[in-house]
């Protein structure tokens, strides 16, 4: 499904009843949408039957619909951060010297890639945070130094993030921010660019 691609499939149908909850949508307003009956979309909610990916989309397009002024035309190719605006780092860069450059630039996620530009996942300020609480290494107990001079990957501070089509509605990458730091961006399945949560700021100014 386009929206929240990693979320499972309980964690997902929560937030679609929690969210037509706060709008007033019933179960028929919702079925209709995805061509279902009211019946068929009660058993989706308690587990009786799974949902299809086309069913959980025309959902999630159904409530953006009531909800979102983000225009339906606008797509991720529209906000993505591309080509040499791109922030990376390499997976075998040390901690310290990424998160200095973190630190200093403000950023709040750096997507990382192998030397042979092959894309390997996203450090955050969260995994950072997490390492910084919960260091235990392989049955050692690490200090701030040690945890500095290792490489990121492994550090184990590299994070998955969601990749999306550019031509996908960016009204459905703002609701996988929810969730997300970040999200790729991809033009024939390579990675082309990335949206933040940040970068939504620049629909309003």
């Amino acid at each position: 499904m386009t929206a929240n691609p990693l979320l499972p499939e309980k964690k997902f149908l929560d937030q679609i009843k929690e969210w037509a909850m706060r709008l007033g949508v019933s179960e028929r307003e919702l079925g209709e949408s995805a061509e279902l009956g009211q019946s068929q979309v009660s058993k989706i909610f308690h587990g009786g039957r799974g949902l299809l990916y086309n069913e959980a989309q025309s959902f999630v397009d159904f409530l953006i619909s009531r909800t979102s002024i983000i225009s339906p035309e606008m797509s991720a190719k529209d906000l993505a951060v591309k080509g040499k605006d791109i922030v990376w780092a390499y997976e075998d860069e040390l901690v310290k010297d990424v998160a200095h450059r973190m630190f200093e630039n403000g950023y709040s996620q750096i997507l990382v890639k192998d030397r042979g530009d092959n894309f390997k996942g996203v450090v955050t300020e969260q995994m950072v945070l997490n390492k910084l609480l919960n260091p235990e290494f392989e049955n050692v107990k690490m200090d701030l130094k040690m945890l500095g001079m290792m490489k990121i990957n492994e550090a184990k501070i590299i994070d998955e993030i969601p990749s999306y089509p550019s031509e996908t509605p960016l009204a459905d990458i703002a609701l996988t921010l929810v969730n997300y730091y970040a999200v790729l961006i991809t033009e024939n399945v390579k990675v082309s660019g990335m949206i933040t949560r940040a970068d939504f700021l620049k629909l309003v100014f």
